[in-house]
């Protein structure tokens, strides 16, 4: 094969698809990235056999063909040649050499023997979907979603769609996200997605005006975004009852600034200590918020004025959980409902009543 593309196309491309390469497993071939001619493209794919990454970018193909190319070697070479035009070449050993004027590396490819990635599924439903939306809905969610394994429906994000109306839900037991809002859809489905996998994909959706197109079965879903191609395995299971955990009432409401609860909390965290959960106490009075924090390192003491309704209040929270969530959510104040210091806190933005947080205290 013979090829002429842009290094920062294909270096774009690697990036892209790599996500879903493996570093380890059973069969050595899903740790190369796919690479094959097209009329006037090349594509790569990268599969660890659960999820494919697909990206096409032009190219002038003088020689038609494909090989597999080991990613990270790969990936390393073309991210060190000059932003311009560079001519990819094969031999029948599947060396592939890359050029450009007096530069020349070659690599050790392999053939594509069998090499699969998920191309051949048959998919139930269809729709399209604005990129800013869906984007938005799991900008606001997917970092409390669980990175653990040992619950695996919370590494996913629920997307639950009815009349038009979304729900992205994630949680990772201590914490909950919820982004409600119409997009516009008029199939109803309730579907687990892998969290991580779908945000990264998402980022290449950079036109706000672009249509994502989202197709779905029982056990996977795939999503293109222009040129790039995501199919990965939906989470099975039943994800948790998020509406009847979130408390309908409060006892103490409490308005404040984001930016300004995040600037003391990030000063707070420092003095609290690592080995009990990164504790700060919250105590809430009239229209007066004092936050602490102490360690054997020493202590700190914060007072801010504050909009409050209700009861007063001492409670817990692990200062690095709350702050994380302050640094996601967008908005600038926000509303805090309590009930008691061991029921959960929700946070809602006093701009977006579509959007909710929840998190659990600590015992203090």
């Amino acid at each position: 094969m013979k090829f002429t593309c842009l290094q920062q196309d294909l270096i774009s491309s690697i990036q892209t698809v790599q996500k879903a390469a493996t570093s380890k497993g059973t069969s050595p071939i899903y740790q190369y990235i796919y690479v094959e001619t097209l009329n006037d493209s090349i594509r790569l794919v990268a599969t660890n056999q659960t999820q494919t990454i697909a990206n096409t970018i032009p190219a002038q193909i003088d020689e038609p063909g494909k090989i597999l190319l080991p990613t990270s070697l790969f990936r390393d070479i073309i991210s060190k040649m000059p932003s311009v035009m560079i001519e990819m070449r094969s031999n029948d050993r599947n060396l592939m050499t890359v050029s450009y004027v007096n530069m020349k590396y070659a690599i050790q490819g392999m053939p594509v023997g069998e090499f699969t990635f998920m191309d051949d599924i048959a998919y139930d439903v269809q729709f399209d979907v604005k990129a800013e939306e869906l984007k938005k809905y799991v900008d606001r969610t997917f970092f409390t979603a669980s990175t653990e394994e040992t619950k695996p429906t919370l590494n996913g994000i629920l997307l639950k769609c009815q009349s038009g109306k979304l729900d992205a839900v994630t949680s990772d037991s201590f914490r909950l996200s919820l982004a409600r809002g119409d997009i516009g859809c008029d199939v109803s489905f309730e579907i687990i997605v892998p969290a991580r996998i779908l945000h990264e994909i998402l980022m290449n959706a950079n036109d706000d005006d672009e249509n994502i197109n989202v197709s779905f079965n029982s056990k996977y879903i795939k999503i293109v975004i222009g040129s790039t191609t995501l199919v990965t395995g939906l989470i099975s299971g039943k994800f948790i009852n998020y509406e009847a955990i979130i408390p309908k009432e409060y006892k103490t409401r409490m308005t404040c600034s984001r930016q300004l609860l995040l600037s003391i909390l990030e000063r707070a965290v420092i003095l609290s200590d690592r080995n009990t959960l990164y504790p700060v106490r919250f105590e809430i009075g009239f229209n007066k918020l004092l936050v602490s924090s102490n360690s054997e390192a020493g202590e700190a003491f914060e007072e801010i004025n504050v909009s409050t309704d209700g009861d007063n209040l001492t409670i817990g929270f692990n200062s690095k959980q709350f702050i994380e969530l302050l640094r996601n959510a967008e908005h600038e104040n926000l509303v805090f409902e309590f009930i008691s210091p061991t029921r959960t806190c929700v946070i809602r933005p006093v701009e977006d009543e579509n959007m909710t947080y929840l998190i659990t205290p600590l015992r203090l």
